[in-house]
Parts: C-alpha cells; structure tokens; sequence
C-alpha cells in the first residue's frame, strides 16, 4: 500500500491479491494498483484503511477453493465498511502471477473491467454450492441473512434484502 498508493488514489481502484509474488509479478507487467495482505487473511481493519485510498477494491484471488472461500468470507467487511467491491474470477489453474506471465496485462485489465459486484459474486456462489432446491434455497436464504447483518446502513440492508429476494 505504501509504495502503490498514489496510484490507487490517482485510479480510485485497488486490485486485491492473496501474496507477494502476486503482487511483484502484477507491478513488473505494470499493473501498479495492486495491494495484498501477505500472508495474512483479508481483514475489515484492511478495507477500511484501502477506503481512505479508492471507492473501489477488486478481489483477484487464486482460482482455487481457498480463494473462492476467501473472497466469500470478505464479503462482509466491504459490506460493513461501505467498500464497493468485485471479484475478479481468474481462469481455472491460474492465481494472478501465472495469469499475468501467460496472458499478460491486457487479459489482466479485461478480467478486472468483467469483475462482478461481490452480491453478485456471492449469490452466483450459493446457487452453485447448493442448488435451487427447497433445501438448497434455504441454506442460501440462511447464508444471505449472515451476510446481510454486516451492512452498515439499513437501506444498504433492506435494497440488498428486496434484490436477493427478487432473485
């Protein structure tokens, strides 16, 4: 964050990685806007210093399993912190470094413009987890209400409430 700061101010956009060598590998391709919790997982107290930098944070995490449970367990602090936030899902196989090398900072910059809203993220994820079963609808409908609890204003809450419910 020291070194990059001014230019996720300038761009009022930060690209959140997992590690270091995600974050060495991005800024050598020139993707300069790029900040990671090394080695640490991704706390409130993390999203609410980058507020004071950008309106917005990108989640570009691993396309693993970690990374996906990652990004859902984040959710809550953008949530809380009034971050608007994306996720930015990479390719099967690939975590932001192995990206870069093979595809290069024009592929990097199309995946991160394609991010999708992390509400979206996060239903997307559910549906897949669990299907669109009875029983399926109420681990969701479960999960959404835990998500819910964490936004900070109550017409975030209640818009965020009717939008999941239409779905």
């Amino acid at each position: 964050l020291h070194q990059h700061r001014e230019t996720i101010r300038r761009r009022r956009r930060a690209l959140v990685v997992e590690g270091n060598f995600d974050l060495l590998l991005l800024a050598v391709h020139g993707i300069d806007n790029v900040v990671a919790p090394l080695g640490t997982a991704l706390t409130r107290e993390h999203v609410r210093t980058l507020r004071t930098y950008s309106s917005e944070a990108i989640l570009l995490f691993d396309a693993d399993a970690a990374g996906l449970k990652a990004a859902m367990r984040s959710i809550p602090f953008f949530l809380a912190e009034q971050v608007d936030g994306r996720v930015a899902v990479l390719p099967a196989g690939h975590d932001p470094d192995s990206f870069v090398r093979a595809e290069g900072p024009a592929a990097v910059a199309a995946l991160v413009e394609n991010a999708r809203p992390l509400a979206e993220f996060a239903f997307d994820a559910l549906v897949r987890e669990y299907g669109l079963t009875l029983a399926g609808k109420s681990k969701i409908t479960a999960e959404l209400k835990a998500l819910l609890k964490e936004a900070a204003d109550p017409e975030q809450r209640a818009l965020m409430a009717a939008h999941f419910s239409a779905k």
